[in-house]
Order: C-alpha cells, then sequence, then structure tokens
C-alpha cells in the first residue's frame, strides 16, 4: 500500500508532465529464474530499509500491487514494487467516474491532461463508463516534512496541511484547519484510507478529524501528544448517518460498527500503524465484528488489547481515557534521511 499515494497538498494543483515523474514511486522488476514472491519481497525490504526503517514488502503486497491472484510467477514476468513513501514525491487521486462525467471534464477538475489520463489508466480511447475507478497522478510537497523527537516531546519540519475534505468530496471534515498539519505520510494515509471508505459507501457522511499537531509541531494543549505530525483524531461512523462537525460518543446503539471497523481496518493495513487509541468498551465491539468477519485468533490477538484487559500493554488497539467520541492513531516515525 505504501505507495500508491493520494494528494495531499493544500494549494492549487499542477500537471504532472509525464510518466517519468510518476514512476519516481515505483520501480519494475523483471522475474528471475528461480525467483519466487517470497524471495522478491525480501530483496526489496532490504534495499529500501535504510532509507525507511518501517518499510516492508510481503508476498501480499506484490500480489495486490499486481493484481496475481496467487503466488505463481514466471521468469520475464513485469512486477511493480512500490518505494517508501520517504522516496515518492508524487501522489494519485482514487477518482470514481461519476454520471455524464467525460474525461476532458476530469482533466480540467484535476488539472492535467488528457492523455495523462488515458496513459496512467492503460485507457485506449476516450470512451469511460460510471463507477470504474481511475488513478490520477498529481504533484506531493516540494519539501519533505520531518517529524523530531517523540509524539510527547517533539516538533514538525515543514508540516503538510491537510487538504479541506469537503472541498474535494473526499470523505473527511476539519474541525480545527488551524492545527491540521502533520507529517507527508500522516496526511497520506487519512486521504488514502477515508476515501476507501467513501468509495465503497458513496453515501456516507464525512468524518469529523480533529487535530494532527501545530504547524511547526510542539505543545498542543490539551493533548499530551499531537508534537510531531504523526498523531491524528478522528470521529466514529454513526448509524443516523447525520452529519456531524463534532465528535459524538459512540454507544452499541448509535455507532456504525461495521464502517467504523472497515475504517480502523483501512488504516491497520497500512503496515505504518504503531499504535491506536480507542475506549476498550468500544474495542468490544469491534472485537467481535472482526471475529465474526473472518480475523483468524491470532490476528485478533495480534491487533487487539480486548479481552485481555485494558490495563495490558498488548495489542495495536489499546484503551485510553477519553477516547469514546474518537479514536487516535499513532503512526510510525519515518526513518532518518541520509
Amino acid at each position: 500500500m505504501c505507495i500508491r499515494l493520494l494528494l495531499v497538498v493544500s494549494f492549487a494543483l499542477t500537471a504532472v508532465p509525464g510518466t517519468a515523474q510518476a514512476e519516481e514511486c515505483e520501480t519494475t522488476y523483471t522475474v528471475r529464474k528461480s525467483d519466487t514472491l517470497s524471495r522478491i519481497a525480501r530483496r526489496f525490504t532490504k534495499r529500501y530499509k535504510k532509507r525507511s526503517k518501517h518499510y516492508k514488502i510481503t508476498s501480499r503486497s506484490l500480489r495486490r500491487w499486481n493484481r496475481l491472484k496467487s503466488n505463481r510467477i514466471h521468469k520475464g514476468q513485469k512486477l511493480v514494487i512500490q518505494k517508501p513513501i520517504s522516496m515518492c514525491r508524487l501522489r494519485s487521486v482514487q477518482y470514481k467516474i461519476q454520471r455524464k462525467d467525460t474525461l476532458i471534464r476530469i482533466a480540467k477538475q484535476f488539472d492535467v491532461r488528457v492523455e495523462q489520463i488515458k496513459r496512467w489508466n492503460r485507457l485506449r480511447s476516450d470512451r469511460i463508463r460510471r463507477g470504474k475507478v481511475l488513478t490520477i497522478i498529481v504533484p506531493g510537497p516540494k519539501t519533505p516534512s520531518v517529524s523530531h523527537g517523540k509524539p510527547n516531546k517533539g516538533r514538525l519540519h515543514n508540516g503538510e496541511k491537510l487538504p479541506d475534505g469537503r472541498v474535494h468530496g473526499w470523505g473527511y471534515r476539519s474541525k480545527k484547519p488551524k492545527y491540521s498539519y502533520g507529517a507527508n505520510k500522516t496526511i497520506t494515509h487519512l486521504i488514502e484510507c477515508i476515501q476507501k471508505v467513501k468509495r465503497r459507501w458513496p453515501r456516507v457522511n464525512d468524518v469529523v478529524i480533529g487535530d494532527l499537531s501545530r504547524q511547526g509541531g510542539g505543545p498542543l494543549p490539551p493533548h499530551v501528544s499531537h508534537q510531531n505530525g504523526l498523531d491524528v483524531d478522528i470521529g466514529y461512523y454513526f448509524k443516523d448517518r447525520k452529519q456531524l462537525t463534532y465528535f459524538k460518543s459512540a454507544t452499541s446503539r448509535n455507532m456504525d460498527v461495521r464502517k467504523s471497523w472497515y475504517l480502523l481496518k483501512t488504516f491497520l493495513d497500512t503496515d505504518d500503524v504503531d499504535m491506536i487509541f480507542v475506549d476498550y468498551d468500544l474495542q468490544a465491539h469491534f472485537y467481535r465484528y472482526a471475529k465474526r468477519t473472518g480475523m483468524s485468533p491470532k490476528e485478533l490477538k495480534r491487533v487487539f488489547q480486548y479481552p485481555r484487559g485494558r490495563g495490558v500493554a498488548r495489542g495495536t488497539i489499546r484503551h485510553s481515557k477519553g477516547h469514546r467520541n474518537h479514536f487516535h492513531i499513532r503512526f510510525n516515525p519515518p526513518a532518518a534521511r541520509p
């Protein structure tokens, strides 16, 4: 997932001149004799580990990036390998074609050329159909962000502001735009993961996003953390689908467990989450839903603190007081630049 990235610039978009730039975000590998997906995954994980400490490729990643139905590959086959976020300077918007859309209209919306959209999506003609998802490549920030220190004692250099989700229809709205600065990876994952929910349920209400960090990081009362651009507070989805502009307490009766868990799981699938803070009682609902929908006992134990007790420091999802009306995601720190 790491690098099929999304638009995260808050200023006007500029066109990407060609595929050469798009290729900065990924590389193409030609399968050799005796190669397997697991061997290739280990090889590229090792290659990029110095540039991105938490970067890891798996066979599953390779299957997803290349739309493979199995682990079977053959000599001479071309595979796409996505690079770590810290090495990628371009991102892509996943756009679902709407009624009356044309390539000209979509190109104008994103300030790119029709020829580019056709090339990025391997389209042979200008004909498109409603419901199909297009990839639109757009530039990321010119100057990468840098997170310094710890979440509770840190700062943020070249922090990137979360774009206005209402303007683009990306499925979220910020409570406090003044405190919506984050590291590039934080902004990337927010846009990508929330858009996945929006694509699956087009009529879902916008989720509410709370504080990230100040523009330069540092203390952000009343939070203890939120100092280096890697923390973000996000509200839950609710059954009544009423559009909120504030955090609302979630219960078993009013929370849409299905959509809220889908969003949480989408973040977890990035393999870039350090911790997610969720009220222990709400964890129970997510735990039972995840179990019911096929999550293995081993994975449940790895992901959830529940049912071991709210004081047990195990699992990616853990209890923290004050998280009944929102959950708090903390992403892994980017690797230091050489």
